[in-house]
């Protein structure tokens, strides 16, 4: 791999990201490869907000794993 390429949802303006579960992880990893992370985004998701450290809970979402993937839609394989 030479460079990792993603997706966000939003831009702030101190130039941190509102992005999907698991860019941050794929974001540590790039960096501990040396791998350039670019980071692509439409003009109308640049936004004027900051993350701040007191309202992390409002960006983050969490759910309970069933409701993401239903685990009852696939067989069990045997090794």
């Amino acid at each position: 791999v030479n460079k990792v390429i993603i997706g966000t949802n939003a831009v702030m303006a101190d130039g941190g990201l509102r992005s999907i579960v698991g860019s941050h992880a794929l974001a540590l990893a790039a960096k501990h490869h040396s791998v350039p992370l670019i980071v692509c985004a439409a003009m109308y998701k640049l936004t004027p907000q900051y993350i701040v450290s007191y309202d992390q809970d409002s960006c983050n979402k969490f759910v309970v794993p069933h409701d993401v993937v239903n685990f009852s839609e696939g067989g069990i394989l045997s090794k």
